[in-house]
């Protein structure tokens, strides 16, 4: 089955954002490392919202300051191991909590809670679970990858007729690199007739 990139006819160019934010989430159903009768078990991973991963660093820094306060806090000029390990765990552990849907029902957690995913799985899990996000992410993230000329034609001239940039604003750094790249050289072709 081909995948339709091309800009929507039947939606005016500055209307396109409301249109665009109404659409189902950014998805991946993937084998997890998790084992149900011998079989892996289906998770639905969601690419998170800027505000959703905000929202994971908030409960990290809160969870590490809290489990470190009898210990005392690493002051701001010194090193802490301690203090970034379980920062990072943490922060894996709520981006997972966040990303990992049921395969079935993209609006239901996978996990119960965050801290069900601490006490349940083991680091080779989470860390397998977190590098599938960070594929899924990379994957479903800059949909120019998966564009045509064609399309890449008709989003160029939607953008120029709807004197709007939101467009860009649903691609990763690299994508926008990627299609201000070639943009430049579609450009440069018609300047030089190359």
């Amino acid at each position: 089955m081909t995948i339709n990139n091309m800009p929507p006819t039947n939606i005016d160019p500055s209307d396109l954002w409301a249109q665009i934010t109404a659409l189902p989430r950014a998805h991946r159903v993937i084998e997890s490392p998790l084992m149900l009768n011998g079989n892996p078990v289906p998770i639905a991973m969601v690419v998170l919202t800027q505000e959703e991963s905000q929202l994971c660093t908030v409960e990290a820094e809160r969870f590490t300051r809290k489990m470190l306060k009898d210990g005392g806090l690493p002051k701001s000029d010194e090193m802490s191991e301690g203090y970034r390990n379980l920062y990072e765990t943490r922060a894996a552990a709520e981006i997972l909590y966040k990303a990992c849907k049921k395969s079935t029902d993209l609006t239901k957690s996978f996990f119960p809670s965050v801290s069900e995913i601490a006490k349940r799985l083991t680091t080779d899990q989470i860390g397998v679970l977190m590098q599938q996000y960070i594929l899924v992410q990379q994957e479903v993230g800059p949909i120019i990858s998966k564009m045509t000329p064609e399309e890449f034609d008709a989003w160029v001239e939607k953008l120029a007729t709807g004197g709007s940039a939101h467009f860009l604003g649903l691609l990763t750094s690299a994508a926008q690199n990627q299609f201000i790249l070639s943009m430049a050289c579609r450009l440069h072709s018609l300047q030089t007739g190359k």
